[in-house]
């Protein structure tokens, strides 16, 4: 993450000061939404936009994310060329979708992320292993912005990047470098597993990692479960969210995901209604990201069936959340 300016660093310590407040009050929360609300105005999606309000905020119907993925440029409010970095989501659920970043996207996107882990990442000399690409997709990026701002020291190797990493170049790079903590997909976690089992080389190699942290695809708790005893370590579910929105959740020293409520404003949606995402109730997830830049949206409805809880044993004042999967993807079977 690089800071240029004294903007920069202003916007940086002012969004570290709201992601850290366990004070996110109905003010906080108007006065942000406001702000979302004049730059969403500036894009074609939102161009009918009238003066904002919590009762006009409230009234607005929900932006399908289909419909952003039909339409992505129309929810821009800066030309692509302009934007710091340019991205596309996987299109793992559809088309890729353009997503440009200004220096404000990334900085409060790192800022939430980093301060939600700081518990985690700070608690020892760790060093990060950063098995992610950093093509087109930001998470790479995302992770060692974080290990920039908690000054973790990093390396950044994606094992199939032809030409430079492979297996045996991340194997080498592992014993000289002795990482504490690994980033990675689960499916890339499990490939790196199997290789170091068959050169007989895991009981080396992780004998001083002890966090996993899975993030980019689905993990599920018996996954996490297998792969934290294969290398001695603690795995966690690090985040969720997307490309599109930013990051949504973290997870805590006990595994749980929690909501990030100072970057952004959640509701939940049901048969009976939208309402304030608050621990015990459940239905799909709504977010308006409160510093999106390039890209403003307002009540995204993400797609994503989750239950949200409370006195989680981290202390955290931040809902839970468990996300159960896509509402597309859901079969009826006899009315349930």
């Amino acid at each position: 993450m690089k800071i240029r300016s004294r903007s920069d660093l202003d916007f940086m310590e002012r969004i570290q000061r709201e992601v850290t407040s366990d004070r996110h009050h109905d003010a906080y929360y108007e006065a942000k939404l406001s702000a979302a609300w004049r730059r969403a105005a500036e894009t074609p999606a939102y161009s009918a936009l009238g003066e904002f309000s919590m009762k006009a905020f409230r009234d607005l119907p929900v932006t399908p994310k289909s419909r952003l993925k039909a339409a992505p440029l129309e929810f821009v409010r800066i030309p692509v060329a302009v934007a710091l970095k340019y991205y596309q989501t996987t299109g793992t659920t559809g088309r890729p979708t353009p997503t440009p970043r200004t220096a404000n996207d990334m900085i409060a996107n790192t800022v939430s992320v980093a301060e939600a882990w700081r518990p985690l990442l700070t608690v020892q000399d760790h060093r990060a292993l950063i098995l992610l690409p950093s093509d087109i997709v930001p998470v790479a990026d995302l992770i060692v912005g974080v290990c920039e701002f908690l000054r973790v020291p990093h390396v950044k190797a994606y094992p199939f990047t032809t030409g430079i990493s492979d297996w045996d170049r991340v194997i080498e790079l592992c014993k000289v470098f002795r990482p504490t903590v690994l980033f990675a997909a689960p499916g890339v976690l499990l490939q790196f597993s199997e290789v170091l089992k068959r050169r007989e080389l895991l009981d080396q190699l992780r004998s001083p990692v002890g966090m996993l942290m899975l993030l980019g695809e689905v993990s599920t708790t018996e996954l996490r479960g297998m792969v934290g005893k294969w290398w001695d370590a603690r795995a966690f579910d690090a985040s969720y969210g997307s490309t599109e929105s930013g990051t949504l959740a973290a997870c805590c020293a006990h595994d749980q995901l929690h909501l990030l409520p100072g970057a952004n404003y959640f509701e939940i949606q049901t048969d009976h209604g939208i309402s304030p995402a608050v621990p015990g109730r459940s239905g799909l997830l709504i977010t308006t990201p409160l510093n999106n830049d390039a890209r403003p949206l307002l009540r995204l409805e993400m797609g994503d069936e989750v239950s949200l809880t409370g006195d989680c044993p981290c202390g955290s004042a931040a809902p839970g959340v468990t996300v159960h999967g896509r509402e597309s993807d859901a079969t009826e079977i006899k009315g349930v």
